[in-house]
């Protein structure tokens, strides 16, 4: 799952960037445009119908809870990073 990938990213990066002396204040921000998997993550109570979930999800809800990641839903009609390269690909049509 590539939320459990990314979040595992970030925290490899905090703590590099601990190690060279450049400690981090805030959670980082993960944009997610999965609605699902970030309600699983910020739900930290126990439910009888989430027994099942893979051991990624309970590793980011642990980062999420302990500040390191903070996650923010994006909706996928409108993201960001794409406008510029819409606009590249239409010039060269």
């Amino acid at each position: 799952m590539a939320l459990s990938d990314c979040v595992n990213e970030c925290v490899w990066m905090r703590r590099l960037l601990k190690d060279i002396g450049a400690e981090q204040v805030g959670a980082t921000v993960i944009y997610e445009d999965n609605q699902g998997a970030m309600a699983l993550a910020k739900n930290v109570g126990y439910q009888a119908r989430t027994k099942h979930i893979n051991i990624r999800y309970h590793f980011i809800r642990e980062k999420v809870v302990s500040n390191q990641v903070e996650l923010e839903y994006v909706d996928t009609k409108n993201p960001l990073c794409n406008g510029p390269s819409e606009y590249t690909s239409l010039a060269y049509t």
